[in-house]
């Protein structure tokens, strides 16, 4: 898997056996998104540094299921101005709501890219071969929502 800081090796084996299934036989998060990227066909992951651990049992669990697993990027993990991280669970601006107000997706791109070390490029088709899989942080990283928008 790669990181912000290029290839990475994570050994899974200090969390033990993980749990796929809760008591109330629902899957947990670790099963589920190996099996939705399965059926959907996925290659490429891009997710938080904060799921970079869980992507090692993952491997493991594409691994099991017969599959080749996808590449991942870890990018930095995006925080507000009070520290808490930006996810749809902390009510956090989702980018449907970004679209009802307005903001073009070529906006999002602009304030996005630079926090992976990509500036100047207005399209993200432009943007991928400028982009570089090593260097950098982890994060996290702040942003203020207020003043983004």
């Amino acid at each position: 898997m790669a990181t912000a800081l290029g290839p990475c090796h994570v050994d899974p084996s200090p969390h033990g056996d993980p749990v796929l299934i809760r008591r109330d036989g629902i899957a947990t998060y670790l099963l589920a998104v190996v099996v939705d990227d399965l059926r959907d066909g996925v290659t490429e992951v891009v997710r938080g540094a904060d799921l970079l651990e869980f992507t090692a049992i993952q491997i493991q669990l594409w691994r099991a299921l017969g599959a080749t697993p996808p590449t991942w990027l870890h990018a930095p993990l995006l925080v507000g101005s009070d520290g808490r991280k930006l996810s749809k669970s902390h009510a956090s601006t989702e980018v449907a709501a970004l679209r009802r107000a307005g903001v073009r997706p070529t906006q999002i791109w602009q304030m996005l890219l630079p926090l992976l070390g990509i500036e100047g490029h207005d399209q993200l088709a432009d943007a991928i071969g400028a982009f570089r899989c090593t260097g950098g942080s982890l994060g996290p990283t702040e942003i203020d929502e207020a003043r983004l928008w």
